[in-house]
């Protein structure tokens, strides 16, 4: 997971927040790293005093299905805002007293020579005969047994009112430093080291390490939403899926055992990793290419309820239905599109062919995730299936059933692609007759 830390106004306190994009990180985790963040004392870097006025955000996170737990968020929370501290540095804050003074005319300078050497500061006096009123703002530290002083040098004439003011940055911070002496490397209890895991094992990575080994990069973390969305895609194609789905799968077969593999050929990113046969061996059929779709969850990661929701949802479900009929033609693949019943009058179910698309409408207590955890479970282990959806939930148990998972950002851009190869193919085509 990813924080940023920003400084507020004095008296803010601290605010926790999220940025999060669902797709990201469920919902359930990222209200599980607010309220850590809120649940204890934070402590700075200088002396271990407590954190106050930031405002800590979460950006980005990942979490496993089976292997995350809550005690990971909690300790992945502290640690992050601890690191964060380490990297920017904290600023030492102290309270102060605003202070009010009435005194004999002939002691005012020396309040004000005694207010500077406690590294206070005083508004302009105010005279009234032989009394002289002083307004200001001192250190705690340095003014908490300044009545006794004041009483001794005006002989009992002098008075003074002191109430809380507000913290500000100490003078001399350094010279704090050494007189605490406070070790942040050694203060186990609130560490920035991180805990990685590999092969199933935990190890400790000191944090100023840890930026270099994690999986999540700093640039993508700072980045607003359509920024990150750019960098992925940059990132990686369709084949980084693929290769994200390969460790997944090890990880799923660790916990639940083997799964079951389709009996057609691999495509041509996975046959790198096979050895080759040492004899004779029979091609097994590839099966039918299937692409599953996860339809109001495209439909709301798409905005396209956003144009459909003013008039109604059927407009919003014809342009998906429609943009599919092109693409299964083009690319040849037979695809379902299946929308909850609770999107549809009646809920009783229903199927409708669109040539290569078919449209399922789910039955009032049948759930789209449902019927395609069922739908993969049948077909997947003889046809070539990907599940076009961005519930972290459902692509998990797609995993599960031997299906790949495409997010819906990710596929919309694989669409995007293909409308512009027909459209390249169409041109050319016109150009020529």
């Amino acid at each position: 997971m990813h924080l940023r830390i920003e400084p507020l106004p004095e008296g803010s306190g601290v605010i926790a927040a999220t940025e999060c994009a669902q797709d990201d990180l469920a919902l359930n985790w990222q209200r599980l790293v607010i309220t850590h963040i809120k649940e204890r004392v934070h402590r700075g870097t200088s002396i271990g005093a407590p954190l106050t006025d930031v405002k800590i955000t979460l950006l980005i996170g990942k979490a496993h299905q089976k292997h995350t737990s809550g005690g990971d968020f909690r300790q992945a929370t502290y640690r992050a805002i601890r690191q964060g501290l380490r990297k920017a540095g904290t600023v030492i804050l102290e309270p102060t007293f605003d202070f009010r003074v009435e005194l004999p005319r002939d002691n005012l300078g020396r309040l004000l020579t005694d207010v500077t050497a406690m590294r206070g500061s005083v508004k302009a006096p105010e005279i009234e005969g032989d009394l002289a009123i002083v307004e200001g703002n001192c250190p705690v530290e340095t003014m908490r047994s300044y009545s006794t002083t004041l009483r001794a040098y005006t002989k009992g004439a002098g008075r003074i009112a002191m109430t809380v003011g507000p913290y500000v940055p100490h003078s001399d911070q350094e010279a704090l430093r050494e007189r605490e002496g406070y070790d942040p490397d050694r203060d186990e209890r609130n560490t920035a080291d991180s805990v990685f895991c590999k092969a199933g094992a935990g190890y400790l990575v000191p944090w100023y390490e840890a930026d270099e080994l994690m999986h999540l990069s700093v640039g993508e973390a700072e980045a607003d939403e359509e920024e990150i969305v750019a960098a992925v895609q940059k990132r990686k194609s369709y084949q980084g899926s693929v290769e994200e789905d390969k460790e997944l799968e090890r990880i799923f077969e660790a916990t639940y055992g083997k799964i079951r593999r389709k009996s057609y050929s691999e495509r041509v990113e996975n046959k790198a990793s096979e050895a080759k046969p040492k004899g004779r061996r029979t091609p097994r059929p590839r099966g039918d290419e299937y692409l599953i779709i996860d339809g109001y969850n495209v439909i709301y990661d798409w905005d396209m309820a956003k144009r459909g929701r003013s008039v109604d949802f059927d407009i919003a479900r014809q342009m998906l239905i429609r943009s599919m009929c092109s693409y299964a033609a083009f690319k040849r693949v037979r695809v379902i599109i299946v929308f909850d019943a609770h999107g549809v009058k009646g809920g009783e179910g229903s199927v409708e062919k669109y040539g290569d698309v078919t449209v399922v409408y789910t039955r009032s207590k049948q759930t789209a995730d449902t019927y395609i955890e069922k739908a993969t479970y049948q077909i997947a282990d003889t046809n070539y299936v990907r599940v076009v959806s961005s519930d972290l939930e459902e692509q998990f148990v797609i995993l599960g059933n031997g299906a790949y998972r495409v997010s819906a950002r990710e596929f919309k851009r694989e669409l995007g692609a293909a409308s512009l190869e027909m459209q390249e193919i169409m041109d050319k085509y016109t150009v020529r007759g």
